[in-house]
């Protein structure tokens, strides 16, 4: 039987930076009851990112000794910035924020 979802092109991390900055916007979001939003649009976030990184994002900078492209995205109710290496699939999440407060 052939599996019909596309094997991820994309390996996704994140700096210790972004993983602080998600601890934080999931801790006060869960205060309010949102945990499930904010952790809903991590997971899109992720998906769209080991697939077609260089797509869902509009390009800000190149870091030319580093071989990477930084991007920022918008994955409501957060925003990423995140780095596409040149050379090999791999993305870097290096700032994560929430846009608002979250809603239902």
């Amino acid at each position: 039987m052939a599996h019909n979802s596309p094997t991820p092109r994309f390996h996704v991390d994140c700096t210790q930076n972004a993983l602080a900055q998600f601890r934080l916007l999931a801790h006060q979001w869960r205060y309010r009851d949102q945990g499930p939003l904010l952790a809903a649009a991590m997971r899109k976030a992720c998906e769209q990112l080991e697939e077609r990184p260089q797509e869902i994002g509009e390009p800000l900078y190149r870091l030319r000794h580093m071989k990477m492209m930084v991007y920022r995205s918008v994955v409501p109710p957060i925003y990423l910035e995140y780095g596409v290496h040149e050379d090999h699939p791999v993305v870097v999440i290096r700032f994560v924020a929430g846009l608002s407060d979250p809603v239902e």
